[in-house]
């Protein structure tokens, strides 16, 4: 029975410490969270009063999620939580325009290509001093480079030039937003102008340069311009027109290809359109509004989600956060107990443990019971057996 009983011990024991090692572990290492503790800003987990912390500050919805495997941006995550745990309500750089701000990067309807990336504001009326400059310790005879840009402030997507002459130490600087020196044709409306500059190379040493550009749809619906009419002019110094000829277009944009013999400054314009180009209605995703076309999927911001979901970054995802009381994925008692210890301790299977424990225990207290009883009843019986040996002498 006592071999039974200590085998039985022992099994409890090892369960015991497979089920509850992994949180002493954390709790010894200062991983876990105390419920009843104070809320530290900081630590990574949102706590009471806490809007947001590191990871969790993805609820605030600020941060837009890139590529294909959805990975959020950490830096928008940085900085779409305030130093004391609570949301901003807004952040420039997420791609989304927000209360407070007049366009964002790659998002800049209110002003096409005029949106300074750090405060989010339009300079639509004042020249950039910020350009895009290549630079080449050679450039030969015959040779042809090709650059393409990924900045929104340049109307240009891509720039090809050949050599006619070796030229070394080459820079060339693309400048958005220039101003005209020049009066320009009348019956033109003009949607940017920009410069070229160059340094230690001259238009006679190039035989010919190949610039790409597109222009917002958005802009011949609002100017009423024909969008082949779109030409581009360089000022030599009066302008000349280029052999321009469209060559894509997406639903926000319509891609160009112009020629020319030389850089210098650069003017896009086009014609007003014999028949008013109709408007194409788009809804306004993040008015508050459910307008037509929009839903779950597309603008969640405006109709919102289903099934428990929260809208982040414009998508309904399943959002993980430590210290609503529910044990989410990947959430465990080990990472975030204040919400899966209940599930955890009363869950079936620790039901099991439990129940077996109470057995062990029991069973131990009913041996340690028995093996007292003799102890207590064996002196009465030697007195017993003394006193029968009395009366026989006698």
């Amino acid at each position: 029975m006592r071999n039974q009983i200590v085998w039985a011990t022992i099994a409890a024991i090892i369960i015991l410490i497979l089920v509850f090692v992994p949180s002493t572990i954390e709790l010894f290492t200062g991983a876990v969270h105390h419920v009843n503790g104070p809320h530290v800003c900081g630590n990574n987990i949102s706590e009471d009063t806490e809007d947001c912390d590191g990871p969790d500050s993805i609820i605030c919805g600020l941060c837009p999620e890139r590529g294909e495997d959805e990975t959020r941006d950490p830096t928008c995550l940085a900085n779409s939580c305030t130093s004391d745990c609570k949301c901003k309500t807004s952040y420039c750089g997420n791609f989304i325009v927000e209360p407070g701000e007049e366009c964002e990067f790659g998002n800049d309807t209110a002003c096409h290509n005029y949106c300074n990336s750090e405060t989010c504001t339009c300079e639509q009326f004042s020249p950039s001093v910020m350009g895009t400059a290549f630079s080449y310790t050679s450039l030969y005879a015959n040779e042809t480079i090709n650059e393409e840009f990924s900045s929104t402030r340049l109307p240009v997507t891509q720039f090809a030039l050949t050599m006619k002459s070796t030229a070394l130490n080459v820079k060339i600087t693309f400048i958005p937003n220039a101003t005209i020196t020049r009066e320009f044709k009348q019956d033109f409306t003009i949607y940017q102008v920009f410069e070229i500059k160059l340094e230690n190379i001259g238009d006679e040493q190039i035989a010919n340069a190949t610039l790409d550009f597109r222009v917002p749809n958005s802009w011949f619906q609002e100017n009423n311009i024909d969008k082949f009419s779109v030409k581009l002019f360089r000022s030599i110094p009066s302008w000349q027109e280029l052999p321009t000829m469209p060559t894509d277009e997406s639903p926000d944009y319509t891609y160009y290809e112009a020629q020319s013999p030389g850089l210098s400054v650069f003017l896009i314009g086009g014609q007003e359109a014999t028949t008013p180009v109709t408007p194409v209605y788009r809804a306004d995703c993040g008015n508050g509004l459910v307008e037509p076309g929009e839903n779950s999927d597309n603008c969640c911001l405006d109709t919102g989600c289903q099934n428990g979901l929260t809208c982040v970054s414009n998508h309904c995802r399943l959002v993980t956060l430590c210290g609503n009381d529910i044990c989410e994925q990947n959430e465990t008692i080990t990472n975030c107990p204040q919400d899966c210890t209940k599930q955890v301790l009363f869950s079936p299977t620790m039901l099991v443990v439990w129940a077996m424990l109470c057995i062990i225990l029991f069973l131990v207290a009913l041996n340690i019971k028995k093996i007292k009883e003799p102890k207590r009843k064996q002196p009465i019986m030697q007195q017993l057996a003394s006193g029968f040996e009395l009366r026989e002498l006698k």
